[in-house]
This record gives structure tokens, sequence and C-alpha cells, in this order.
């Protein structure tokens, strides 16, 4: 049977080359054969989207992209619903919850490969991490060190940033200034390093305490009870995984 990182190489996905399946072929594994709900935000060229449709076998294939990417899912054979919408503002959120899951029903796995801003990882994360089922899974990828923002790297969420590549096309200010609106951007001067993706979590995983000044404090209090645990994967760490077991 083909591992997720065979099915990667041969569709074409980068998640491999940026270490993601080495860490996902443990987790997925129990989900690969069950009925399940995946939501990816954040869909590229669909390669990814391509590659969930191979591994799991009953997923309903969920996908929110800010361009309507929904010619992506024709060839899939499993169930799939695509929500065009923007992460960081939590009506489209709600419209991708009621359009996706239903009345009853919960994700099993969410992956946020969407802008990689900040302030929009964490909108999501309150928005839809209760909506994930227990035992389920919530995946942020590319995570900014906070070294590179404190050294002005511009992927916080603030309207005057220009964002190469953001929601998939190269994209400048003025762009991204007719796509949202004035409410769904963090105000200008709110750079908060302490409060960034990567020290959030760490300090969970250093404290057992999760806080965010972006959050309410009840969005705080429910992940911080909810919560079960936390792996913190670092740019490169795969490699440093084959060395080790190279020279042990």
């Amino acid at each position: 049977m083909k591992t997720l990182s065979n099915i990667c190489y041969e569709l074409g996905s980068d998640k491999v080359k940026h270490g993601y399946t080495q860490a996902y072929e443990k987790h997925f594994e129990k989900f690969r054969f069950s009925n399940n709900i995946l939501l990816e935000i954040g869909l590229w060229k669909g390669a990814s989207l391509r590659v969930w449709d191979a591994y799991f076998t009953h997923t309903t294939i969920c996908g929110m992209d800010f361009f309507d990417k929904s010619g992506l899912f024709t060839e899939l054979k499993n169930k799939w619903v695509f929500i065009q919408g923007d992460q960081g503002n939590s009506e489209h959120l709600q419209k991708l919850c009621e359009r996706t899951l239903g009345r009853y029903k919960e994700y099993d796995i969410i992956i946020d490969d969407g802008s990689h801003m900040q302030h929009d990882q964490m909108i999501s994360l309150a928005y839809l991490f209760p909506r994930l089922r227990s035992g389920g899974l919530y995946i942020i990828e590319d995570i900014v060190p906070a070294k590179e923002l404190a050294d002005n790297a511009m992927w916080w969420g603030t309207s005057d940033e220009i964002h190469a590549g953001t929601y998939g096309l190269s994209l400048n200010s003025k762009s991204l200034q007719l796509l949202r609106t004035d409410k769904d951007w963090l105000p200008g001067g709110v750079k908060d390093i302490d409060n960034c993706t990567e020290r959030t979590f760490q300090r969970y995983m250093d404290c057992n305490f999760f806080s965010n000044t972006f959050l309410s404090e009840q969005q705080n209090k429910y992940i911080n009870e909810n919560i079960d645990w936390v792996e913190f994967y670092p740019a490169g760490w795969y490699k440093d995984a084959a060395a080790d077991k190279c020279t042990s």
C-alpha cells in the first residue's frame, strides 16, 4: 500500500519537500479508511486535494480559498464541497461551516495552508477549533518564525503589507485592499511578537497555557480547556531527524 509520501511524490505535492508528510504519516493513518470530514484552507493549484483523495478512502474533502477553485475538485472520487471565502472573515467562516458540516457533524482534520498571516491563523483557529471533533487534528502549515517577524517579515495581516503569492496570486497591497474590507485587516500598529503563531504555541508547550491577544477571553478559554496536545515541527526538522537516525 502506498504511503502518503509516495502519493505526494506521484501527484506533485510539495508537502514532501517541506517535511509535512513525514509528520502526517503517524497521525493520519487512523483516519485513512474511516468516514471523515477533512477541511483544507488554501488550495493553490490543487495538488494536495488530489493527495487527500488518493490517500483517504471515505473522506468528504472540503476546501476554502479566496478565489474560485471549484474546478480543482471535479475529478475527485470522494465527496467534496468548496467554499470561496476569506479565512480572516468570521462571517465567511460561519458560511463555510454551515455549508460543509450541516447541523450536527464536526471536522476530523483541519489543515490551515491559507494566507500564513498571524492574524488570519488565529481567527481561523478560534472559529474552527470548536468545530473539530474530539480526537481530531488541527494543523497549521507554514508558521512564520518569530525571528523572521522580528526582522520585519511582513506576515501579520495588516493592509499595508505586500505579500507576493498571497491567496495564490502575485498581489500588491492595493490589490489586497480591494479584496478585503477594513474590518478584516489587523490594525496597522498591532505587531506583537509574543502573540505570533509560533510564540503562542511555544508558550502553550512550555507552560500548558494558551493565550493570544487576537482572540477574545472566551475563545482563549475554550482552546485552553480543549487542547489535548501540541507538536511543533520547525523548518528542516525532518532532515535533522534523518541525520540522527544515520548517526545513532
